[in-house]
């Protein structure tokens, strides 16, 4: 299964690089930054395409989405060769030379693939497993429903494509789908399992796109310091609580996709807003940034806040440094950088809190999580990386200091600190208080913990970053002060001498990076995450649904074809639609029994039990289209563990079903696990 797995990780890498690349060459990228930069603008394409042929009626296919995506990226392509292509924009290592950038942006990806394999990949029960969470029951259905259906818009998004089902009479509506639309591209080209092809894209997104993005976005802020940009290759993919932590919660595939596309979107409004720029590469940089936005909102769009919150404090520089292009006096001069920074930032406040109150964001910011530490604990594990979890780092919590420290210093990094301490802030309201203060502030990400920590170590990177910076130069200039001191005619070899010792330096601090636990305790935080994937990927221990379930689905799936089977899905049946392909009456854990429920799914939940006595419920079945019943748990309903969304009231007919129940025949059974026809 590995070799499709391999096969699975290159078609998405295709398909998320090509036509973005393609496009962003055109735009007057140079190539290093238009491929790391590419993925935005692939996923903006393919759910445009989705969107416009599924208005028009058309039924399509990942073939098509890709042509379609190729041609429209060639037309970009042409039209800026056509009109003479100029010099291509570049930053860091590609300023150097293609060569270096391309080098560099190499390591970057190599060291996310190896990160991914030791703590990922090197640690899952097979390709095909994946974590028994209530989000992926979402996911491996999103994908499939897509797939099925060949409607791939994320305008009107649903789970019963087949009209047959709980949901099949709720209309499709807007979700910020992207990810699965890809998702469902890569299962229709290679036919491999749902659950395989998800974590091939995970896997894509955090070991490859997410360090790519870092590299163009540390290009930007480090664009005259090249062995800066080199450094982060090493520092990119440390951070346990972004993206390791986001593969074993949830799982939030969609945040885990916007976040990695994120650092390259707000790279581009960044060079965008730079005044060095020229009209032709603004005009550009504009564009690439819009198409990022609008990747984002159909990906999921808190990841425009974190964006927010990142460049707030760069905006507010350029718009101080605005003063000294006007036409003022020298007097009127800081009266009026304080004016303008005032006005932004007022401007910026006005558009959060009206955000705050629009009715599209209701159902974000409805969502409410309780406090996960004290406030005095907070400080300190905050501090040392724990943003939600005790998985602390505390060398990379030092890079981070000494960063941060150094941007008192260095002046034109300090916006970086300001944006992590915003950020920090933030989560700090969204890990240990509660009230309105958290919900304006976190609430745009869901008040979620998770997603704020994200966001939190994507805004430390620049800062370890440059930690790291600051202590190989004060490493390297004290072992070059000694050499001198001390043998002083072998000064030609001093340079060497130097980059040894900071090669030493670098590997050491990579050892404590992502090896080193506090003193006193048993793991180091990648220790405690590879055990939580080790965990959660684990298929053959599983309360929920474990491979001997799935074994018996997939032999149900061959016997009733694609004939809806009613289910329990609180007994892991939840997942079998995404998972194997059956037709289940119910495929999510989150169905809303208090409104909208059809008649027919409540007499089944509640009298399922008197389908062959009740006429009412022989009826119900009919009209829902019921042809089997498939329960994994018969007779263990209150013995089995479930998941946060069970109620036993809701289910008392389901759970009273046995094999001597009138109505239903017993077409296959192994041990508690059976599937019955109805045969009223």
């Amino acid at each position: 299964m590995w070799p499709s797995f391999l096969i699975a990780v290159v078609v998405a890498v295709v398909l998320l690089y090509v036509p973005g690349s393609l496009a962003l060459r055109g735009a007057g990228l140079s190539a290093p930054l238009a491929v790391a930069s590419a993925p935005f603008v692939s996923m903006f394409l393919y759910a445009a395409v989705g969107i416009a042929l599924t208005a028009a009626g058309v039924v399509t296919s990942w073939a098509v989405l890709l042509a379609v995506a190729l041609v429209l990226a060639g037309v970009v392509y042409a039209l800026s060769r056509a009109r003479g292509g100029g010099e291509a924009l570049a930053l860091g290592p590609s300023r150097v030379s293609l060569r270096a950038g391309w080098l560099v942006l190499a390591c970057y990806v190599a060291v996310g693939v190896l990160v991914g394999f030791c703590c990922f990949l090197s640690v899952m029960d097979g390709p095909e497993s994946f974590p028994r969470q209530i989000d992926t029951v979402f996911h491996l259905a999103r994908i499939r429903a897509y797939a099925e259906s060949g409607a791939f818009s994320v305008l009107d998004a649903t789970n019963y494509p087949d009209s047959m089902g709980y949901g099949a009479a709720l209309p499709g509506g807007f979700y910020p789908a992207a990810w699965h639309v890809v998702g469902a591209m890569v299962y229709q080209a290679t036919g491999f399992a749902v659950s395989l092809v998800l974590n091939a894209l995970d896997f894509v997104f955090a070991a490859i796109v997410f360090p790519a993005s870092m590299y163009v976005l540390l290009s930007y802020v480090f664009d005259d310091h090249p062995k800066a940009v080199a450094l982060g290759s090493l520092v990119a993919v440390a951070f346990v609580a972004f993206p390791w932590r986001l593969l074993t919660f949830g799982l939030l595939c969609s945040n885990l996709a916007s976040f990695a596309m994120a650092p390259a979107v707000a790279a581009c409004f960044a060079c965008l807003i730079d005044p060095v720029r020229g009209a032709r590469h603004r005009l550009a940089l504009l564009a690439a940034f819009v198409v990022g936005c609008c990747a984002l909102a159909v990906t999921q769009p808190n990841a425009i806040f974190t964006i927010a919150v990142l460049l707030w404090p760069l905006c507010a520089w350029r718009m101080a440094g605005l003063a000294d292009r006007l036409h003022v006096s020298d007097r009127a001069r800081p009266l009026v950088r304080v004016a303008l920074v005032a006005a932004f930032l007022a401007l910026a406040a006005v558009v959060w809190v009206a955000l705050y109150h629009a009715s599209f964001m209701s159902g974000v910011l409805s969502i409410d999580w309780w406090p996960v530490y004290g406030k005095g604990e907070a400080v300190t594990e905050l501090l040392l990386l724990a943003y939600r979890d005790p998985m602390r780092q505390v060398a990379l919590a030092i890079l981070v200091v000494v960063g941060g420290l150094y941007t008192l210093h260095e002046r034109r990094y300090l916006w970086l600190s300001l944006s992590y301490v915003s950020m920090l802030a933030i989560h700090f309201l969204a890990v240990a208080t509660d009230g309105r203060l958290k919900h304006l502030l976190a609430g745009f990400w869901y008040r979620d913990p998770f997603r704020t920590a994200s966001s939190c170590a994507i805004m430390a990177i620049p800062l370890a970053v440059l930690g790291l910076y600051v202590v190989c130069r004060a490493v390297t200039a004290v072992w070059t002060r000694v050499t001198r001191r001390r043998v002083a005619r072998v000064r030609p070899s001093a340079k060497g001498s130097s980059v040894v010792v900071s090669l030493v330096a670098v590997a050491a601090v990579c050892v404590l990076v992502y090896g080193m636990a506090l003193p006193g305790e048993d793991a180091s935080a990648f220790s405690l995450v590879t055990a939580a994937n080790a965990s959660e990927y684990d298929m053959e221990d599983n309360p929920y649904l474990d491979a001997t379930e799935l074994s018996f689905a997939t032999r149900c799936k061959a016997i009733v074809g694609d004939d809806l089977v009613y289910n329990f899905p609180e007994d892991g049946s939840a997942f079998l639609y995404g998972a194997v392909g059956l037709h289940t009456y119910y495929r999510s854990l989150n169905a809303d029994f208090d409104e909208g429920e059809p008649a027919a799914s409540r007499t089944l939940r509640l009298h399922l039990d008197e389908v062959g006595t009740n006429a009412d419920v022989t009826a119900a079945a009919h009209d829902a289209g019921v042809g089997y019943v498939l329960l994994l748990d018969v007779g263990e309903a209150d013995v089995q563990p479930h998941f946060l969304t069970y109620d036993a009231t809701d289910w008392v007919g389901v759970n009273a079903v046995g094999d001597d129940t009138p109505g239903l025949e017993v077409v296959l059974s192994e041990g508690d696990m059976r599937l019955y026809r109805v045969v009223v």
